[in-house]
């Protein structure tokens, strides 16, 4: 449990939180720890939610389905990432999506009600991870609003030209590690996986990109930049 709360900590749910405030705020709250095996559904859209998980180790695939059954990507999420935050504060109160172990993974389930109980001290520790929280949601909404960007992108090339843009911003490496395989890169970009090779083995010739299985090495910035 220790080290599960190091991990809590260190997310930018419980940032500037202190270990005392942490144990505070645990004390009067059930959280639940379960791990997955690669491939396993771990919530279901559609489900009611009654609580939030938090990534503690391995990745998760955050999937919809569209009107013709076809899977899409909504986001590929590691180590300390939230899913479900929005679902849980929606008058509908269900899992929007579903979550997916992308390979071996451990989940932290946060009930939501740690959100809503009030304080009578009106402590320190609940003001700030509502606030955090309410960063979160709003950095989510805008994640959300740059995959319609994607969306729109007529062409393949510059769909990938902003999703690898998108990238070097986060990691502001020129080198970029992916933690996605090329078919979920394919979902998420809503392209076919044939369309996405043949792209990237395109873009490698005209001298823009060097890849080499999950890592992508951006060659010309500049270029890239005005696709």
């Amino acid at each position: 449990m220790d080290n599960i709360k190091s991990i809590l900590l260190s997310t930018k749910l419980f940032r500037d939180l202190t270990p005392d405030e942490l144990d505070q705020l645990l004390a009067t709250q059930n959280i639940t720890v379960t791990t997955y095996k690669k491939n396993n559904f771990i919530v279901y859209a559609g489900e009611k939610i009654t609580s939030i998980g938090l990534v503690i180790s391995g990745h998760v695939l955050v999937t919809k389905e569209n009107v013709l059954g076809e899977r899409i990507i909504m986001s590929a999420l590691g180590k300390g990432s939230l899913f479900g935050e929005i679902g849980a504060f929606s008058d509908k109160e269900v899992w929007p999506a579903t979550v997916i172990a992308q390979d071996e993974v451990c989940v932290c389930f946060i009930n939501k009600a740690i959100f809503f109980v009030g304080c009578v001290k009106n402590c320190q520790s609940h003001r700030k991870i509502i606030f955090n929280m309410l960063n979160i949601i709003s950095n989510k909404a805008m994640f959300l609003n740059r995959k319609v960007e994607y969306l729109s992108f007529k062409s393949v090339r510059s769909k990938i030209a902003a999703f690898l843009l998108d990238e070097y911003k986060k990691t502001k490496s020129l080198t970029l590690s992916l933690t996605i395989n090329r078919n979920e890169l394919a979902d998420f970009l809503n392209i076919t996986r044939p369309s996405l090779s043949r792209e990237l083995a395109n873009m490698k010739m005209d001298g823009l990109i060097d890849y080499h299985k999950y890592t992508i090495k951006i060659l010309d910035l500049e270029t890239l930049s005005i696709l």
